[in-house]
């Protein structure tokens, strides 16, 4: 509810949800979690490095391409888990 100097407006917002079906990891590094309800998957078209930690979290599977990278001392986690 906000005021905008001309009277009261209200809107209502409704939240997309845990995490999405699918999703594809393009940051370059990849840091933090990254997480869907059915697949998780590395950039195909360009490469994605662990610099230092990341968790993929995906309800049935996680597809890493051939330029997907953890760099030595790096901490890569790859879980097949519902929506965190």
């Amino acid at each position: 509810m906000a005021t905008f100097g001309r009277g009261l407006y209200t809107a209502k917002l409704t939240p997309a949800g845990p995490c999405p079906p699918n999703l594809v990891v393009t940051d370059n590094p990849a840091v933090g979690t990254y997480a869907a309800s059915v697949m998780v998957s590395s950039n195909p078209a360009g490469t994605v490095q662990v610099t230092t930690t990341a968790t993929f979290q995906a309800g049935t599977a996680i597809d890493l391409n051939n330029l997907f990278e953890v760099i030595t001392g790096a901490v890569f986690e790859a879980k097949i888990a519902g929506c965190p």
